[in-house]
């Protein structure tokens, strides 16, 4: 595929996110980046993990 018809599709796929609640669980190291990306792109955005929420909270603090 061409780079500019990924682009597109990247960029249509991201878009239709906004109206959507969106969650990821697992907060580990591979996650972060993804967390970066859709917190950009997405109004309702929920994380779940197994850690408890002051474990989270300096994660999550680094994130934003």
């Amino acid at each position: 595929m061409e780079v500019l018809k990924l682009n597109r599709l990247y960029q249509d796929f991201m878009n239709s996110l906004k109206n959507k609640k969106v969650a990821v669980i697992g907060l580990g190291v591979s996650n972060i980046p993804l967390v970066r990306v859709l917190s950009s792109y997405c109004d309702d955005l929920t994380l779940f993990d197994k850690k408890n929420l002051d474990d989270m909270a300096l994660e999550i603090k680094e994130l934003i």
